[in-house]
């Protein structure tokens, strides 16, 4: 039995319905990550944990945005070529995105890991919440580069007829993430940095069920040489520049609110709003 889907050939309402019913599914898990983490954080940890959570929401909102802009962007034209069985054009253009997403994300890693503190005042951060936002962006961020391109191959994975697969991927990392805080938070009493192991591993783990996927014979998109910069690339940051632009947005609200609570509320004022913020923006 196949385990990827032709979609290409298969019936029109099949396709419809095992790309939809994941894709919702996987969406679930991903808005829940971050309520999973309020929950865990308020009521193990306290009020300032929570608003470095709520802090970090810009942050995580635009490195999502540009992984979306390109992946959705990119599966879309790739999509494209496997409907006009232009396989090896699909391929190259994958390859390119991933290696333009591995490029991107490498280059803001090092920035923030170097500029960590800068980062954190311009959140939001004071003196009584600065060394614990520091701790959690730098832990978070050890695991970025398998969190970001997890993300970016989700959408490729489905163009590759794996829907079932990414979605799995998805709920896989929203419940282990859920382990790891009671492991990080409760149990190891690691307080902050502990929450950000959670996110930070249970969100690789997407990478790394869904990049093996591509190396094996059974893949239609394949990673080939790296190939010049062409205009798949423009049409790619064209097509998903509305993904950035839905995905920033949230940020940026709750970048403007936690400037404003900040001044007029403090921590505590940050930390009530994050319960508000969880159902607002996800």
């Amino acid at each position: 039995m196949k385990k990827e889907l032709d979609i290409t050939n298969d019936n029109i309402v099949k396709i419809f319905f095992q790309y939809a019913i994941p894709t919702i599914l996987g969406m679930v898990a991903i808005s829940s990550a971050s309520i999973v983490d309020g929950i865990f954080v308020g009521q193990y940890i306290g009020a300032n944990a929570l608003a470095v959570i709520n802090l970090t929401v810009p942050y995580v909102s635009v490195l999502l945005g540009l992984v979306m802009m390109l992946g959705a962007g990119g599966c879309v034209f790739c999509g494209k070529l496997m409907g006009e069985k232009n396989i090896n054009a699909a391929s190259a253009t994958f390859s390119r995105i991933l290696i333009i997403m591995a490029v991107l994300i490498f280059f803001i890693w090092i920035i923030v890991l170097v500029f960590t503190d800068q980062l954190a005042y311009i959140l939001g951060a004071d003196d009584n919440i600065l060394d614990e936002l520091v701790t959690y962006l730098i832990n978070y961020t050890y695991f970025l580069p398998f969190q970001l391109l997890g993300i970016g191959i989700s959408y490729f994975a489905r163009v590759n007829g794996r829907p079932g697969l990414t979605s799995f991927a998805l709920l896989f990392s929203a419940i282990m993430n859920v382990v790891l805080d009671c492991v990080f938070v409760i149990l190891l009493e690691l307080g902050i940095k502990g929450a950000a192991f959670a996110t930070g591993i249970s969100q690789s783990m997407t990478f790394f069920l869904l990049f093996p996927t591509f190396i094996g014979k059974r893949s239609r998109l394949k990673l080939t040489k790296p190939a010049k910069f062409s205009r798949d690339i423009l049409y790619s940051i064209f097509n998903g520049a509305s993904e950035f632009l839905n995905e920033t947005s949230s940020g940026i609200i709750a970048f403007a609110f936690n400037h404003v609570l900040m001044r007029q509320a403090g921590v505590d004022g940050v930390a009530a709003f994050t319960t508000i913020n969880f159902f607002l923006i996800q």
